[in-house]
């Protein structure tokens, strides 16, 4: 049995803890906004074929959150998707931007988490040790935990696993411009194939990395 941690050590230990976790949400932070200049850069494309152009930023930006942001671009590329000349194609398409539009919504979710939260001292364990987390406010009941003996919020390593998966879903959205960009340039080019299999891979990837993460509730934008 390891001895009982004295006051300095603690507090030392806690306030790494604590510069741990302000880092990570900073990490959340640009990832997000990265994320969202690809998501209006795909819009972009999706309009007009080009990556950069005033317009596609112009419209995305317009509203003033992030899911009403994606509902834009979601509609911009079913119409993309309905001039398709080749139907199996269009069918694939269309499976791999389901798959990236509810990962989308999963990132938005533990993004407002994350910028939600507060970093605060909690007890962890049956010893009741104290250390810090990104934890909801208390005057938000809609996330507390579900069990009396679950931990409340994320430690760092957790927040910086959410940054490291909206990384991912900005190189996803990356590869959906690409696709945007040859519908409009080379709508009967040969890269098809290399496209198609550059989504299912983030497909697969991010499949695997959320298939044993918890289902989040749903914060207000």
């Amino acid at each position: 049995m390891s001895a009982p941690e004295d006051t300095r050590t603690r507090k030392r230990r806690l306030k790494h803890e604590t510069e741990d976790i302000h880092r990570a949400i900073l990490a959340v932070t640009l990832q997000w906004g990265s994320l969202e200049d690809e998501m209006a850069q795909l819009l972009t494309a999706l309009l007009s074929g080009k990556r950069y152009a005033p317009m596609g930023y112009y419209i995305y930006f317009s509203p003033d959150n992030s899911a009403t942001r994606f509902d834009i671009v979601a509609a911009a590329f079913r119409c993309n998707v309905e001039d398709l000349f080749d139907q199996d194609l269009a069918k694939k398409i269309t499976e791999l931007w389901a798959s990236f539009f509810n990962s989308l919504g999963r990132g938005r979710r533990a993004r407002n988490n994350v910028t939600h939260g507060v970093v605060r001292e909690v007890e962890i364990g049956r010893s009741k040790r104290p250390g810090m987390r990104l934890a909801p406010s208390g005057f938000d009941p809609h996330r507390r935990p579900a069990q009396n003996n679950q931990v409340v919020g994320r430690s760092a390593a957790e927040v910086e696993d959410a940054a490291e998966k909206i990384r991912e879903l900005r190189f996803w959205a990356r590869d959906f411009n690409e696709f945007a960009r040859w519908y409009h340039t080379h709508p009967d080019n040969g890269a098809w194939p290399k496209i198609l299999a550059a989504l299912e891979r983030h497909r697969r990837r991010h499949d695997d990395q959320t298939s044993d993460a918890p289902t989040l509730p749903k914060p207000s934008d």
